[in-house]
Formats: structure tokens, C-alpha cells, sequence
């Protein structure tokens, strides 16, 4: 194989490498992003209805129940988690029973357990997403190490072994070009299988023959 291929194939294989780090990086940034956005999205705006029931609740008055009808239907177009949709119909009930007498604390307390009950479903929702996504980024850092280091084992290889193929072609020329100087015509080069120096090789050893068929031309004339 020509020392032009070997660098083509290790330039390649390197280059797909990179792509597949930056495609695989690229890919848990999103699941990252997907996840973080679910939760702010979804479980947070749960959150935040609750609360704001909650409020109206602490502070009766003659807008506590418009206040809680509202929040009440952006809470039913925002229900995400397995549970939160009985929850919220349950909600529902005792809101509607809670505007038939607006001030009792039975009926308070009733729709603040569900309340509760909601908000527990969405920080439940909260901690499992954020240990989702604690766990991709490790998977995403253990990935991306093990690709960064395959990719500079492969850098080091190419920077190793092509010298190296390079160099020892080199000094075994030198090494014959010495000995011809020296008067051993018999010296023949053995460059390996390295198409690049296959003409240099063959030129050599048949400059060699040449010298030595002068030289013993020479000789005998004399």
C-alpha cells in the first residue's frame, strides 16, 4: 500500500471519528435540552397554577373563585403526568363544590389536599426528569471521552507509523549508497513492498549492476 493511501485511510477513519463525536455530542445536547424543557414546560407551569390557587385560597375574598376558575382551565390544558389528569378532575369536583359555599374550611382544606397532591406529582416528575438527565450527561461525558480518546490514539498511530514509513526506506538508501561508495558492487536494496521507492529500489540495484559490469569491463582491458 502507497504511503499516499495509508495517509488517506488514517486521515479518513480520523475524520469520521470527529464527525461521529460531533454527531453523538450533538445528540445528547439535544436529549439534555429536550429534557430540561419538558421540565420547565410542563411540571413547572403545574407548579406555578397550584401555587397561584393556593394564594387565592389564603386570601379569600369576592375574586377568590374567578381567580380559581382560572387557574383551574390552565391547569386542565396542561396536564402531563400519569396521575395529574384524576387529580385534576378530583380538583374540579371540589372546586365546583367549594362555590357553592365559598368560605367553608372543609372545602378549603379539601381542594388544597389536591392541590398538595398535584404539586407532589410534578416535583415527583421534577426529580426523576433531572436524574434522566443527570444520568445523559454522564452517559454523553463517558461517550465523548472514550471517542476523544480514540481519536488521539489514532492521531498518535498516524504520527508514529508514518515517519516511520518514511524513515526506514530513507536510511536503508543511505546505508546502500554508503556501501556502493565503499566498492560493494553487490549491494542490493530491499525496500520492502513501498510502491512510492519501488522505482528507486529497482534503479539502484540495477545502477549497481552497471558499476560492477563497468568495473569489471575495466579491469579486464587493463
Amino acid at each position: 500500500m502507497t504511503i499516499q493511501k495509508k495517509l488517506s485511510l488514517a486521515l479518513g477513519a480520523m475524520a469520521v471519528m470527529t464527525l461521529l463525536l460531533g454527531a453523538i455530542s450533538a445528540e445528547y445536547v439535544r436529549r439534555l435540552s429536550t429534557a430540561t424543557d419538558n421540565i420547565l414546560a410542563d411540571n413547572y407551569k403545574s407548579l406555578e397554577y397550584a401555587n397561584d390557587m393556593m394564594g387565592a385560597m389564603d386570601s379569600p375574598g369576592p375574586d377568590m373563585l374567578a381567580a380559581l376558575g382560572r387557574s383551574l382551565e390552565l391547569q386542565k390544558k396542561n396536564v402531563t403526568e400519569a396521575s395529574e389528569a384524576a387529580a385534576t378532575e378530583a380538583l374540579t369536583v371540589k372546586i365546583a363544590d367549594l362555590e357553592k359555599s365559598p368560605g367553608d374550611p372543609a372545602k378549603i382544606a379539601a381542594v388544597k389536599g389536591d392541590l398538595y397532591r398535584i404539586i407532589d406529582l410534578n416535583m415527583a416528575a421534577i426529580s426523576n426528569k433531572s436524574a434522566f438527565a443527570t444520568s445523559t450527561a454522564h452517559r454523553a461525558l463517558v461517550a465523548i471521552v472514550i471517542l476523544a480518546a480514540l481519536c488521539v490514539a489514532a492521531a498518535v498511530i498516524v504520527f508514529l507509523a508514518l515517519p516511520k514509513s518514511l524513515l526506514k526506506p530513507l536510511s536503508e538508501l543511505k546505508r546502500g549508497i554508503s556501501e556502493v561508495s565503499e566498492l560493494n558492487w553487490r549491494k542490493k536494496l530491499d525496500l520492502g513492498d513501498n510502491e512510492e521507492f519501488g522505482e528507486i529500489e529497482e534503479s539502484f540495484n540495477r545502477m549497481a549492476e552497471k558499476i560492477a559490469e563497468y568495473r569489471r569491463s575495466t579491469i579486464e582491458d587493463l
